[in-house]
Order: C-alpha cells, then sequence, then structure tokens
C-alpha cells in the first residue's frame, strides 16, 4: 500500500515539474495571445513598468508604400552601439489604431493571431538570445487603402522595457 501511494506521488510531482519547466521556458519563447496583450501590447513581467527615456530602438521599413495583398519588410534595430534586445511585441495598426495586415513567421519572429485577426501580431521567437536587430515580413490586406503604423514593445531584460516604439507611416496602396 505505501509503495503504491509513494509511486503515485512520485508520477504527480512529476508531472507537476514537467508542467512548470514548460510553462517557464515557453514563455522566453512565446508571447501568450492574451487579450490584454494584444491591446496594451505590454508583457506580463510583474508589476515592472516600460522605461519613459528615450527608447534605444527603432522600427523602419523597406519602403514607405506598399500595394494591398503586398509584403514589406519590418526591421527592428538598436540605435546605440552594443545594446540588444531579448525580445519585441509588434503590431501594424490602421488610422483608427485597430491591428491590421498579417506578419510571416522566421527564424526571428513568431506570429499569433489578436482580435480574430490572423497572424496579426509578431514577437520573438527566442528571448534568450541578445540581439541588435532582425526583421519580418508583413501584408497589407488586399482590400485595404490607407496608412499604416507599426508599433512596437521591445524587451532588454526581464525589467526593463520600452512601449510605443512607432515607425514611419507606410501607405497601402491599391
Amino acid at each position: 500500500m505505501e509503495s503504491s501511494w509513494s509511486a503515485s506521488f512520485t508520477r504527480l510531482s512529476l508531472v507537476i515539474l514537467v508542467f512548470i519547466t514548460v510553462s517557464v521556458t515557453s514563455f522566453s519563447a512565446s508571447v501568450p495571445p492574451l487579450k490584454s496583450v494584444c491591446q496594451n501590447m505590454l508583457p506580463h513581467h510583474h508589476d515592472y513598468k516600460p522605461q519613459t527615456s528615450q527608447a534605444p530602438y527603432q522600427i523602419t521599413t523597406s519602403g514607405s508604400t506598399v500595394a494591398g495583398g503586398q509584403g514589406v519588410v519590418v526591421m527592428l534595430n538598436s540605435t546605440v552601439e552594443g545594446t540588444l534586445f531579448r525580445g519585441f511585441y509588434m503590431q501594424a495598426r490602421d488610422e483608427n489604431s485597430k491591428p491590421i495586415g498579417s506578419f510571416t513567421a522566421n527564424d526571428f519572429a513568431k506570429t499569433h493571431s489578436c482580435f480574430g485577426i490572423r497572424y496579426s501580431s509578431a514577437h520573438h521567437a527566442n528571448g534568450k538570445i541578445e540581439k541588435p536587430n532582425g526583421s519580418v515580413i508583413w501584408t497589407a490586406p488586399k482590400d485595404y487603402i490607407g496608412e499604416v503604423i507599426f508599433i512596437s514593445t521591445f524587451v532588454k531584460d526581464f525589467v526593463t522595457i520600452w512601449s510605443g516604439v512607432y515607425s514611419d507611416p507606410v501607405t497601402v496602396t491599391p
């Protein structure tokens, strides 16, 4: 009887340990598509607040115009030599500040859906690796005409975060 209880306890402990390990390591490699993350674009790193200083990062694009249904390369870069980032979270927003278009996952970025819009957000593929830059392709909706702005949150480390980093506008044409 005692060995049966001991074996059950050991199995339960192992399951809990595996669950905790998967939960902890998954956040460094992914961002959960929670409504609050989709809306305010902030990581859930306890009560740490974004920095109020100028971000040492920028968002640039491969062009200032893109045709509907076509892609543009969106680049995230450090603006201060030696300043790296571990993570980021980015969306393209239309003139009403709603997520729009879709990102394509690659070695640098994963995607997830917000507010029912497939692949409308891009985030770091690996938060354990420090990086000075990276890029992801964003595709404009075929039926949209107007301007979009890319907005990103950069994570230097678990407690050092800059939010509200904006690109210059990109015009989507027919």
